[in-house]
């Protein structure tokens, strides 16, 4: 996302909703979306907190539902499906530069602070 940033873009087609004005503030605020995700997995991933899958650790992060905090048990069942896809990537990539561990126990992924 960060080299898409220097490209001149007027308008952008999505493959679902309307097109889209201001590319480098949409790049912008996804940068920072995922920076505060980011930021929050380490604060959850405590030595004290143990070993967790991304489910566990989705359950304990906040989401949000038309601008406003929303409980996990209140997001749609599909929803909770794709925040816990967004966990798995954060996930994998903090594990890709060293930042968490990674192991499998009786067939579930776990991750915990390197």
């Amino acid at each position: 996302m960060h080299r898409l940033q220097s490209l001149e873009v007027n308008l952008m087609l999505p493959s679902h909703g309307p097109p889209v004005k201001g590319f480098g503030r949409m790049i912008q605020q996804t940068l920072a979306h995922h920076q505060k995700r980011k930021e929050e997995i380490p604060r959850i991933m405590t030595p004290q907190a143990g070993p967790l899958n991304a489910f566990s650790l989705a359950k304990a992060m906040t989401w949000y539902a038309k601008g406003q905090v929303a409980p996990w048990v209140s997001l749609r069942a599909f929803d909770q499906r794709l925040a816990i896809t967004e966990v798995m990537a954060h996930l994998e990539e903090m594990a890709g530069r060293g930042e968490v561990d990674k192991f499998l126990r009786e067939g579930i992924v776990y991750y915990s602070v390197a």
